[in-house]
């Protein structure tokens, strides 16, 4: 039983450090083509609003990429789960949607608190806020099945914090501002995010 659940954790572990990757891709690639229907072009921003619009839609694709995986992996112990990816995507909105309302008084557009933009901690801080919800909104569903169930909570916020802190590296060490080397922080950070929340599924089940 103790080897199918490290086997599971390993599993979980790495089908993260991809998806993750490939949803944050996809995430950027969305706001791009919005960009270009907006009719923003790469050395614009955009106003507010519609910068705020396409973080929307980016942050939603790449929960729900999250998200389907989660669910598909926790399908033996959920059942059918079919709340679990909209509540990562949930997660993700209401943390941007609370980022914005901060950001609104202080004049800061939406696109500056992006890593890509040359510093990662105002995204740790939104993703961190958004692994807190989502780990209270998924708490209620494992809760009938583990008994330290709300340690969801704290992992989730921290394994999503952890996935963008590891971006702050460049910042530190600025040979490391390359494109290549930051596709494999960001998939350090993702494989830190599936190792950390992996945690949860050593447990024995109620």
């Amino acid at each position: 039983m103790e080897k199918e659940r490290f086997i599971f954790w390993t599993r979980w572990t790495f089908h993260h450090t991809w998806v993750i990757l490939v949803s944050y891709i996809v995430n950027l690639i969305l706001v791009l083509i919005l960009a270009g229907l907006f009719g923003i072009s790469m050395a614009e921003m955009g106003t507010w609003e519609e910068q705020f619009a396409m973080q929307l839609a980016g942050t939603a694709v790449f929960g729900l990429g999250v998200g389907l995986l989660q669910r598909s992996l926790l399908r033996e112990i959920l059942g059918e789960g079919m709340l679990w990816p909209w509540k990562v995507v949930g997660g993700f909105i209401l943390a941007e949607v609370l980022a914005a309302l901060i950001c609104l008084p202080l004049q800061i557009d939406p696109m500056r608190l992006r890593f890509i933009e040359g510093n990662a901690l105002p995204e740790v801080l939104v993703f961190t806020m958004a692994g807190l919800i989502i780990g209270f909104l998924q708490w209620f569903q494992l809760k009938k099945h583990y008994r330290r169930s709300f340690s969801w909570v704290p992992l989730n916020a921290l394994g999503w914090g952890l996935c963008l802190l590891v971006m702050y590296l460049p910042q530190l060490i600025p040979a490391l501002n390359h494109i290549l080397t930051l596709v494999l922080l960001f998939s350090l950070g993702a494989t830190l995010y599936g190792a950390l929340t992996g945690l949860m599924w050593l447990q024995k089940r109620d």
